[in-house]
């Protein structure tokens, strides 16, 4: 699809006087180049509806961790899901996802290389990145620590990828904290001034 195309779809919705505009029809067309110029336009102004797949997270979210969900979407509960159109680069990482990263009544569970205490974590990350090529067995813990060396990620996407329990993911959190391998910021404002240097 070109960007004309785009820029006429998203203009669509807009003058049609739709609320978000629900990006599932050009979702899987969308390269990371368009998707960061369809940001750049239209950032914050326009609200689109999270693609099908994040939607399917945050209903398990919903089931699984109500708090958090309710934390997240309870203003907008009557239409739920709507974020920024400067979010949309983000949503092309299906892995990752819309970050979890905000959280006001519960504590954040994101994290990114920037918790990761190099000094003692270095070597340790080194080897399990080789036990990962060669397909051992890795702990939650283990596997944590590497998914955050990647790439920014929040424990509850971590749970859904890997079809784990919430709370033995946070075990697994907890574990890399007591063996000094990283840090953990819980509150939104330090989450955000973390994201602020990534």
């Amino acid at each position: 699809m070109t960007n004309e195309k785009l820029l006429e779809f998203f203009n669509m919705s807009k003058e049609l006087g739709e609320r978000y505009v629900n990006i599932d029809e050009i979702f899987d067309e969308l390269t990371p180049e368009q998707a960061i110029y369809l940001a750049e336009i239209y950032h914050q102004d326009t609200l689109i509806y999270l693609p099908k797949y994040e939607v399917a997270f945050f209903e398990w979210l919903k089931e699984k961790d109500y708090p958090v969900w309710k934390d997240l979407w309870e203003t907008s509960e009557d239409d739920p899901y709507t974020v920024g159109a400067v979010f949309l680069p983000m949503l092309l990482i299906r892995d990752r996802g819309y970050y979890i990263c905000d959280l006001l009544e519960n504590d954040n569970f994101y994290f990114s290389s920037k918790n990761i205490i190099h000094k003692t974590a270095d070597l340790l990350l080194e080897s399990l990145k080789d036990r990962l090529i060669n397909k051992d067995k890795l702990t939650v813990a283990q596997l944590l620590l590497l998914e955050m060396s990647f790439a920014p990620i929040d424990v509850w996407h971590f749970a859904y990828r890997y079809s784990q329990d919430i709370e033995k993911v946070k075990l697994g959190i907890l574990e890399l904290l007591q063996d000094g391998l990283i840090e953990h910021w819980t509150k939104a404002e330090e989450v955000a001034e973390l994201m602020a240097v990534e």
